[in-house]
């Protein structure tokens, strides 16, 4: 069945911050790292709108696409993942902490299961953000994953996939059983900048 866009909404004040980063030899500059503001519709008459984040640092977010539920993640990953929403989703509630829950899902995401996630040593590591208190609570974050602080909850987080597009997390949509694939919408995002963010 065919799925489709419905429309857009309204600028949100989670958008996030700006930052500079490298993993590996690659690197970018300025770029957003926030909360995109996402709609999906399941091709009946299911939308649902939701906040999502990108997983990785390097692909832009190319909407709209059919999305499926599931990863390629090293479960390890996905573990790291589920246990920063576990603890953190709920605190997401302005411009800095959802810059903060961005940036740590991207060091997470970049660096292998035995590494210490450490967003500013590393494979992942960056360089400049708008904010400096994100980055400080993104470390934060990143600490109470590391020392188990923040718990593994996998059934409190939906990860969506696609090619030629964005990964996308979110600990927030309720899922209809019956749909594996959803179509998502992308957000204002209130610049060109942000427009761009990966």
């Amino acid at each position: 069945m065919p799925l489709g866009i419905i429309r857009k909404f309204g600028l949100t004040a989670k958008t996030g911050q700006e930052a500079s980063y490298t993993k590996g030899t690659e690197s970018r500059s300025h770029v957003g790292a926030g909360m995109f503001r996402l709609l999906a519709n399941d091709g009946l008459h299911a939308i649902t709108k939701f906040n999502a984040f990108c997983l990785s640092p390097f692909e832009w977010l190319h909407l709209p696409k059919t999305y499926t539920i599931g990863t390629g993640l090293a479960p390890g990953v996905v573990a790291h993942l589920s246990a920063l929403a576990h603890g953190a989703w709920n605190q997401i509630t302005n411009s800095q902490t959802a810059g903060a829950f961005q940036l740590a899902v991207w060091e997470i995401v970049s660096e292998t299961d035995s590494q210490t996630l450490n967003i500013a040593d590393g494979n992942f590591k960056v360089t400049y953000a708008s904010d400096p208190g994100a980055l400080a609570l993104a470390q934060t974050w990143l600490t109470n994953v590391n020392s188990g602080s923040f718990q593994t909850n996998l059934s409190q987080i939906t990860i969506f996939s696609a090619d030629y597009t964005q990964d996308l997390l979110t600990a927030q949509v309720p899922l209809p059983g019956a749909f594996g694939s959803l179509m998502l919408g992308l957000f204002g995002l209130g610049s060109l900048r942000r427009a761009r963010r990966v």
